[in-house]
C-alpha cells in the first residue's frame, strides 16, 4: 500500500493534503458494514410502508419503541458505512491566513478544526510494527505522518506502508511550513 496522500496547491495560496483509505480496505470494511445497514434499512422502509397503509393510531403508538430501535440500528451501521465509502480527510495549509485546517469531509457534512501555523513544532514520521498473525511472529511495518504542535493532539497527514513515501510526504509538508522533519 502506498501513501494515499495527494497534495494540491490552489490559486489562493492554500496547500491541500488529502488522505483516504485505499480502495481495497474501503470495499472490505464498507461491505461488512453495509450488510446490516441494508438489512435494517429494508425493515425500516417496509415497516413504514405497512404502517402507513393499515395501522391505526394505537398500533402506531405501541410499535413506536420498536420502530425507533430499527431506526437506531439502521443508523448504527449506515453512518459508518457512509464514512468509509465517501469520507476523506483533508489537511489544508492556509498560508495567506496563517491557519491549518483539519477537515473530515463526508460530502454532505464537514467537520473542521482550525489552529494557527505558529503552533506547529515539527512534522514526524512514525514507524509502527503491526502484528498480522495472532499465534505467529508475522508482522508488517506501517508509517504515519503527523503534524505535531506545541500543545494539543497531532494531526494525521498520511498513513501507509512505505517509509520512503512517508518521508517524501513529510518533507513536502515541512517545505511548505518551513519546519523540520523528525
Amino acid at each position: 500500500m502506498l501513501m494515499n496522500t495527494t497534495c494540491t496547491e490552489t490559486e489562493s495560496g492554500e496547500v491541500i493534503f488529502e488522505w483516504r483509505l485505499p480502495i481495497g480496505p474501503r470495499i472490505g470494511i464498507g461491505s461488512m458494514l453495509s450488510i446490516p445497514a441494508i438489512f435494517f434499512g429494508y425493515y425500516l422502509f417496509v415497516g413504514l410502508i405497512e404502517y402507513i397503509r393499515v395501522a391505526s393510531l394505537s398500533e402506531w403508538l405501541t410499535a413506536l419503541p420498536g420502530y425507533l430501535l430499527i431506526i437506531a440500528l439502521f443508523l448504527l451501521f449506515a453512518i459508518p458505512c457512509w464514512m468509509v465509502f465517501l469520507g476523506r480527510h483533508l489537511v489544508i495549509l492556509d498560508l495567506p491566513r496563517g491557519k491549518i485546517l483539519r477537515v473530515f469531509d463526508l460530502r454532505l457534512l464537514r467537520w473542521t478544526k482550525s489552529c494557527p501555523i505558529e503552533q506547529v513544532k515539527h512534522v514526524s514520521v512514525i514507524r509502527l510494527k503491526v502484528r498480522t498473525k495472532h499465534h505467529h511472529s508475522g508482522s508488517r511495518k506501517s508509517c504515519k505522518v503527523h503534524l505535531c504542535f506545541n500543545r494539543g493532539k497531532p494531526i494525521l497527514i498520511s498513513h501507509g506502508d512505505r517509509p520512503d513515501h512517508a518521508q517524501m510526504v513529510a518533507e513536502q509538508v515541512a517545505s511548505h511550513l518551513g519546519i523540520i522533519v523528525v
